[in-house]
């Protein structure tokens, strides 16, 4: 094989729309997690009455989960697979109010590429700071960030070496 075909599909301008889909669904996921994130502080705190923070959660929860059954952001999602994915989906019947398993089908879908998108940007966070971090290393450039810490494997203390 040669070298080029095997790069090939890592370069392709499809491949690059594609993973713009993934990042977009984790940048659409962002306020979901901060909103979790949010409560589950709330919920941790001893001096935050938690009658209140059930109820606020409740209707933050119903805000958070209604817009996915809407015709909107179907309509957003069916544009962004259009053109970034390459797929050619129908457009909606103009006038045709869409029924509950079609409703369902397109939450669900928006659903997976929140989460699908979300784990990507996950990804994307941890892994290239540590690859930096790795490469930076091997070319002896090191901050001594962890030296004076003492916790878990970042302790300064290399059982192997």
């Amino acid at each position: 094989m040669k070298p080029r075909t095997v790069v090939a599909p890592l370069v392709a301008a499809s491949t690059w729309r594609r993973g713009v889909f993934l990042l977009l669904g984790g940048v659409l996921a962002l306020p979901y997690v901060l909103l979790a994130v949010a409560f589950a502080q709330m919920l941790s705190r001893s001096d935050v009455p938690r009658p209140l923070v059930l109820a606020l959660l409740g209707v933050a929860a119903t805000i958070a989960a209604v817009p996915v059954f809407l015709d909107g952001p179907r309509a957003l999602e069916i544009a962004a697979v259009r053109t970034l994915l390459g797929v050619d989906l129908p457009d909606p019947a103009p006038g045709h109010a869409a029924d509950r398993e079609t409703r369902l089908r397109s939450a669900l879908w928006i659903g997976l590429h929140l989460v699908s998108g979300g784990l990507v940007v996950a990804a994307l966070f941890s892994a290239v700071p540590m690859a930096l971090a790795f490469i930076g290393q091997q070319f002896g450039l090191d901050t001594q960030m962890t030296g004076g810490d003492r916790f878990g494997p970042l302790d300064g203390r290399d059982p192997a070496g």
